[in-house]
């Protein structure tokens, strides 16, 4: 398995529907496994992560000429809302999810802001290269530091996979 990176995200009360607001899986992979640590207290208004639970069997073929779009609106003509899953909790809370299997997003804030810090696996030899994960994770950058904090014996797990990056694919 290869270890993406850890990202700090944090949304804002903006009324924004757009990038991780928009229903999506992830391309990175076939399964790209990711762990999202609430950094504050999730409420409803607060942006909870949400998902479709994978037993409805919804795939993007449900959705011709809206792929790239996926709003609440255009998820609830394929799925009622009281499907989707939401993970409330306090700081702290961890979400696990193949995020390339489910269909899932960073529900709207509407009274708070959210804090979150999402860490991303997939295969050591993903499908998609070059692929977004180098310009969300370019862990080149931060290859200096990342030398100094992680373990010799986990290097090949850090960098090891990351072999024959196209230098596009980290800028």
């Amino acid at each position: 398995m290869g270890y993406h990176g850890a990202v700090l995200r944090h949304s804002l009360v903006d009324g924004a529907g757009a990038g991780p607001r928009l229903w999506h899986k992830d391309a990175e992979d076939f399964h790209v496994f990711r762990m999202v640590v609430y950094l504050n207290d999730v409420t409803l208004g607060g942006g909870p992560f949400e998902y479709i639970p994978r037993n409805l069997g919804i795939s993007y073929e449900h959705f011709v000429g809206a792929e790239d779009a996926l709003t609440n609106e255009r998820m609830r003509q394929v799925v009622a809302p009281s499907l989707w899953k939401r993970i409330y909790g306090p700081a702290g809370t961890v979400v696990l999810a193949d995020t390339a299997q489910t269909f899932h997003h960073e529900s709207l804030q509407t009274q708070r802001d959210r804090a979150v810090i999402m860490l991303g696996y997939s295969s050591r030899r993903p499908k998609g290269l070059p692929s977004p994960r180098w310009r969300i994770f370019p862990f080149e950058r931060v290859r200096p530091l990342l030398t100094s904090i992680v373990p010799p014996a986990n290097y090949d797990h850090v960098f090891g996979w990351r072999r024959n990056v196209p230098s596009e694919a980290l800028t």
